[in-house]
This record gives structure tokens, sequence and C-alpha cells, in this order.
């Protein structure tokens, strides 16, 4: 029975993990053209960039909360002082969601173009 559970237990783990990887990639956003890379790391981490080629300036964001159909966020911007709480969701294999609170409020779309 013990090995059971085990068994399951790594079973809806791996699953989990796999619905991860699908927010994994390069991301467009489709009003800004700013580039959103999402990559999971070799120990399981995500790391996750915006880069602002017209405004010349990118920052990371520190990974919160991942489930299986999201993944939340905290970003700071130095060179605007903003502090920003984004929520990724992915609409389908192609479209990524994110909604921000905080410093900023709004919902943008990205588009997959890796």
């Amino acid at each position: 029975m013990k090995n059971l559970f085990i068994l399951l237990a790594s079973f809806f783990g791996l699953t989990g993990f796999a619905q991860v990887e699908k927010f994994e990639g390069l991301w467009l956003e489709t009003e800004t053209g700013s580039v959103r890379i999402i990559n999971l790391e070799k120990d399981n981490r995500i790391t996750i960039r915006n880069i602002h080629f017209d405004l010349n300036y990118d920052f990371e964001q520190t990974v919160l909360e991942v489930s299986k159909n999201k993944i939340s966020t905290k970003s700071y911007c130095a060179e605007t002082d903003w502090t920003v709480y984004i929520t990724y969701t992915l609409q389908d294999d192609e479209t990524l969601i994110a909604s921000y609170a905080g410093d900023y409020v709004g919902v943008t779309k990205h588009k997959r173009i890796y």
C-alpha cells in the first residue's frame, strides 16, 4: 500500500510538472512588442524575464506560486520603481494571458514565438 501511495504521488507530481512545461518559451506581447522569456531550469526552478526593447530595460520576476494552470510572480523594475504582481494563465498552447496587480493593473495577451 505504501508503494502504491508513492507511485500515485509521483505520477501526480510529474503530471503537474508537465503542465508547467507548457509555459516554457518565448512570448511576444501583442500590444507593446516586449518579449517574455519563461524558462524551466534543470533544478525545477522557473525563471521569467521581461525584455522591453523600445524602453531599453529588462527585469526578472520572482516566482511566488506554481500550480497546474497558472504561475504567480512578483516583479520589481528599478527603472520605473514599480512593484507588480503577475498571474500567468494559458488560454491555449499558443496564447499566454498575464493579469497584473500593484503599481500597474491590467491584462495583456502574449503569443508564443518559440
